[in-house]
């Protein structure tokens, strides 16, 4: 029995670290989206810091600019509410599994002390 008990503990703990992965995975698209979105932000404030007439304005470039660059802002604010949607559900599976190879790592740890005494 306490073979099987290490196996599980093992495979508990590839799941718990598996688990794990897919929470650092879903965190690094988070910080990827809001950089893309923090990036976007510093180029509409460059582009506001220009002259007022200047070249861009003339051929109203800025303009078109400007309504691409929102309708960039809309699409990355929706992908990163999904993206923190994922991190957030994928918080308590990870909890469990890490909870699940803690509790499993006890008992073999116990299994083995049992069976050094007899």
């Amino acid at each position: 029995m306490s073979k099987a008990i290490e196996k599980l503990a093992a495979l508990a703990g590839m799941l718990r670290d598996a688990e794990l992965s897919k929470l650092a995975a879903r965190a690094a698209e988070r910080r990827k989206i809001e950089g893309e979105i923090s990036e976007l932000r510093q180029q509409r404030h460059a582009l506001s810091q220009l002259a007022e007439d200047g070249p861009a304005k003339q051929v109203h470039a800025e303009a078109l600019w400007q309504c691409w660059a929102e309708t960039r802002m809309k699409a990355l604010s929706a992908d990163a509410a999904q993206a923190a949607a994922r991190s957030e559900a994928q918080i308590p599976v990870a909890r469990r599994a890490f909870g699940r190879a803690q509790a499993l790592q006890k008992i073999a740890s116990a299994t083995r002390a049992v069976s050094r005494r007899d």
